[in-house]
């Protein structure tokens, strides 16, 4: 029983009693174990930079999509590679106009 008493001080006690009591099964401990360790990271990482998990991946992804928008019907500039598949600007960059 020397594992379950190290898996009780290592935090691990609710998973050593349901191991114990069958409520878990050999086949799921490995990805509820993975599980938990991923969670109290996570907890840890947003503990130590709030920034983090203020973060909103949907926010960003529709910020990020409604600038491609903007960029497909008002044109945006890149610098010009000597190349002309565009119209060259009075300062040498190069303006693409995508079209929709």
């Amino acid at each position: 029983m020397d594992r379950i008493r190290i898996a009780r001080e290592s935090g691990l006690d609710s998973m050593a009693e349901s191991v114990l009591d069958g409520s878990l099964s050999e086949a799921s401990l490995l990805p509820t174990f993975d599980r938990s360790y991923f969670e109290a990271m996570r907890s840890v990482i947003f503990a130590n930079n709030p920034e983090i998990k203020r973060f909103d991946g949907e926010v960003h992804s529709r910020l990020v999509e409604s600038f491609r928008k903007l960029d497909r019907f008002t044109g945006y500039r890149t610098p010009s590679l000597g190349r002309s598949p565009g119209h060259a600007s009075a300062d040498g960059e190069e303006i693409l106009i995508a079209k929709p």
